[in-house]
């Protein structure tokens, strides 16, 4: 181990001198992914090119002084700024939100199935204020900030505009029967008589379920997207929730976590707003993994696929809708 410390202290500036190359340490070689027992001089670059790419004597050495190299990419590093920062490009895992609610998080860029547009995918909840549809709490073209109102986002902070969402089915609503409204009528009537300042309004239930809680926006300036989740790389597709199976995610509060699938196939009652309740059925409970703000975070498992959906949770557990349902919905694909 020593050795190679020192061979890559000796050569460190040379290759640090090379073309793409960003950085030089000690680890293990790699082979076709795989961890190795042969110490090696590790060469970081931006990304990997083609032998012929390269100008002469820009192509790092397969061993130096009888100690292998590996060359990893590793992408641009800079400092990464709180997720609850002004970020450009806009990229997966930092805040954004409604102009009405407080911060969520940015979970994906998809494209349209159709016209592979572009799309910012997050929750209902975090673009379009849990809005019914015909509540009057959002609309398509509302302001989108990143980072979320909360986060101190306003409108010069603008990227894009509410494009589609899946209307939120709550367990309550406005009764809308004309009894129901005399009814409501003629009590808020007596209240206003008796000089109280409040008013009664009568509620149904419902029980019908959701599936999925999520929404998309169009970005005001697609070069400013960038599709790779910060921490966790870009999406490697699709894959299916498996009980056991280890997953990740990275949000706008709690930043990189990782979890277990503990459930599948779950139906839960979701607490939406102070007095309302929501019914999900086909969901997917891990341990908790999350917390506020989390909520839109897009869920991978080991092979970076992605599973779900974040958008509920505890103090113990995480809940995500499953990702194949939120894309057909929506009608989009990853890239």
């Amino acid at each position: 181990m020593e050795r190679t410390r020192n061979l890559a202290s000796q050569f460190r500036e040379r290759f640090l001198a090379l073309p793409n190359v960003c950085g030089v340490g000690v680890g293990r070689k790699r082979v076709r992914g795989q961890c190795t027992d042969c110490l090696a001089i590790v060469v970081f670059v931006e990304e990997k090119v083609a032998l012929s790419e390269l100008p002469s004597g820009g192509v790092v050495p397969q061993s130096v002084g009888n100690v292998r190299t590996d060359v990893i990419p590793i992408g641009e590093i800079r400092l990464l700024g709180e997720r609850t920062d002004r970020w450009r490009p806009i990229q997966p895992g930092v805040s954004i939100g409604h102009y009405k609610i407080t911060a969520g998080t940015l979970g994906a860029i998809v494209y349209d199935n159709k016209t592979n547009e572009p799309w910012i995918l997050s929750n209902n909840h975090v673009l379009a204020n849990s809005t019914n549809g015909s509540d009057g709490k959002a609309q398509v073209g509302d302001p989108i900030y990143q980072p979320g109102p909360y986060d101190g986002g306003t409108a010069k902070d603008q990227v894009a505009v509410l494009s589609k969402y899946i209307p939120m089915i709550k367990g309550t609503s406005q009764a809308d029967c004309q009894v129901a409204k005399g009814v409501e009528k003629f009590l808020n009537n007596i209240i206003g008589l008796s000089g109280h300042d409040y008013s009664v309004q009568l509620l149904k239930n419902q029980r019908a379920a959701n599936k999925v809680d999520c929404a998309l926006a169009r970005p005001a300036n697609r070069n400013l997207l960038k599709d790779d989740i910060v921490g966790l790389g870009p999406i490697a597709g699709v894959g299916q929730a498996r009980v056991g199976d280890k997953v990740r995610k990275s949000g706008r509060t709690t930043g990189l976590t990782t979890g277990e699938i503990v459930a599948v196939d779950a139906v839960l009652q979701v607490k939406v707003g102070e007095r309302d309740t929501a019914l999900y059925e086909e969901q997917i409970v891990m341990n908790n993994m999350s917390q506020g703000g989390d909520s839109g975070s897009v869920v991978l498992n080991e092979k970076n696929e992605a599973v779900g959906l974040l958008f509920a949770g505890s103090d113990k557990a995480t809940i995500c809708n499953r990702i194949d349902l939120v894309l057909k919905e929506l009608d989009v694909h990853f890239q």
